[in-house]
């Protein structure tokens, strides 16, 4: 912790509450003999406190979570293979949340989560004790600044000394930011990629197409098995150098379903999830009626293609629409959740916190 000993106490003047005041208190009263506009000096008992070792470490180590945080990140936009990893790590830590919540109270608890989280990084993370005294003194220097002639010397000066004990707040705020800034964007970047309703793997029970396009200079069988019984192709002759099967996913609770395609002697295994049993895929293309995602090819099969038609309507397409109650269906999405949420706990906590 921070040496603090320069702190003034509660009882103290610069500590002072409302209908409690010390003895001696230096804060407005109708008793009082009004300040002098032209004396520019400020006495100590209502001067802020001077950093602490602790608010001069904190704000240092902040600074430099913003350098080396921005610098991952825009790494790892520069490096989409180091961004999948980075998908694929938080599938691990969050996709349990959407599969026991669903998406819609998933986002709702993390961003209550992450608010109250933050307030919490604030108030260990800092000289919450003396910021709260510095706090203090900025309501005592603003009550007496409010009774001065405009831009007075004494005006002026306490104009001065609040905007600094201002900025030290607000610097203070920013110490949690800055030290967990890569966390925070990586976890808020993973939502529109996971909860969007754009993004869904095939429903249960859905009829879905795989086409696989092979190696021109192959001309050997290809098969699609499934618990080793081999799926018929499609009837209809496929273009040239591809092959597709039809094939209806089983029906009941969403799970993973293994699917292995064998050519030249090469077997290729191939997961098809249903539902919210795992992530869906990152590259999703939209179609008319449907809507398809490709899959890693290996040896003679060049490419994947797995076709799902989409039979939710327009309304199940929203992720949430506050005011369908009054006939209007505009959807405020993921993110509209997120802050509906995130702004009144992040108030919440930091009025239970008592962070400055």
């Amino acid at each position: 912790m921070a040496d603090t000993p320069d702190i003034p106490r509660l009882e103290e003047p610069c500590a002072w509450k409302a209908g409690a005041v010390p003895t001696g208190a230096a804060v407005p009263s109708e008793d009082r003999v009004p300040p002098d506009p032209n004396d520019a000096r400020l006495a100590p008992e209502i001067t802020p406190p001077p950093e602490s070792r602790f608010e001069r470490i904190s704000s240092r180590a902040a600074l430099w979570g913003f350098i080396v945080w921005g610098i991952m990140l825009a790494l790892l936009w520069l490096v989409p293979l180091g961004w999948q990893a980075t998908l694929h790590m938080l599938d691990v830590i969050f996709w349990p949340l959407i599969r026991v919540l669903g998406r819609f109270a998933a986002v709702a608890f993390l961003a209550g989560a992450t608010a109250f989280l933050t307030m919490l990084a604030q108030l260990l993370l800092n000289d919450t004790p003396r910021l709260r005294t510095v706090k203090q003194c900025v309501q005592i220097l603003s009550r007496e600044q409010r009774a001065l002639p405009v831009h007075s010397p004494r005006e002026d000066a306490l104009h001065a000394a609040s905007v600094r004990a201002h900025w030290r707040i607000a610097r203070a705020s920013l110490v949690p930011v800055g030290l967990l800034l890569g966390p925070m964007i990586a976890a808020f970047l993973w939502l529109p990629a996971r909860v969007d309703p754009a993004h869904i793997n095939p429903a249960p029970g859905a009829a879905v197409i795989l086409t696989a396009e092979i190696d021109g200079s192959y001309a050997g069988p290809v098969l699609l098995t499934a618990g080793g019984q081999a799926l018929p192709p499609a009837d209809d002759a496929p273009p040239p150098h591809t092959r597709a099967w039809p094939i209806t996913l089983p029906a009941g609770a969403p799970a993973i379903h293994s699917y292995t395609l064998t050519a030249q002697a090469a077997w290729m295994p191939i997961e098809v999830p249903t539902g919210d049993a795992s992530p869906p895929p990152l590259q999703i293309q939209r179609q008319p009626h449907g809507f398809s995602y490709q899959l890693p090819g290996a040896g003679v099969i060049r490419n994947l293609t797995l076709a799902c038609p989409d039979p939710r309507g327009p309304d199940e397409r929203a992720f949430w629409r506050p005011f369908a109650w009054a006939g209007w269906h505009w959807d405020a999405g993921w993110l509209g959740l997120y802050f509906v949420v995130y702004l009144p706990v992040m108030w919440l906590a930091r009025r239970l916190l008592r962070v400055p």
